[in-house]
């Protein structure tokens, strides 16, 4: 699943400039909009009720909106998890989950710029657009009855 911004034009009101934010950050054109982005996923159902799944994130890199103070590069993430559904438990259906999001403990692109992006801006970094915690394990368990 991807997507390709061809192309991001705004207009601010009726007469104004038509500003191309695709591929830009900050500026008129606010949170990053990067050209492309995807998530790769595959997953793996085993015989032995056990789940295994494996997915490739990728945030394409963007440009400073017309001030080219700062650029950030495209990111890679890889996520995972596994689950788990015993069948020697009688209660209902038992699954047992764990996994980690950025195996690879991939840092966010940084810039004091960014804090120029009221809204969107913290740390340094973009959150919604870019993992800001690093690697983040999870676990969980659920039960149907």
């Amino acid at each position: 699943r991807g997507t390709w911004v061809q192309q991001f034009d705004q207009q601010l009101s009726p007469g104004a400039p038509i500003d191309e934010c695709g591929g830009t950050w900050g500026g008129v054109c606010g949170r990053p909009i990067p050209e492309w982005k995807h998530v790769f996923n595959t997953t793996w159902t085993t015989p032995w009720n056990i789940v295994a799944n494996l997915a490739w994130r990728y945030v394409g890199g963007v440009d400073e909106y017309d001030l080219d103070r700062y650029s950030a590069d495209g990111e890679h993430y890889l996520d995972m998890f596994i689950q788990y559904t015993p069948t020697f438990i009688n209660i209902g259906q038992t699954t047992l989950m764990m996994g980690v999001n950025n195996v690879t403990d991939n840092d966010p692109p940084v810039s004091g710029h960014f804090s120029d992006v009221e809204v969107y801006g913290n740390g340094n970094t973009i959150p919604g657009t870019w993992d800001s915690l690093g690697r983040f394990f999870f676990f969980g368990i659920s039960q149907k009855f």
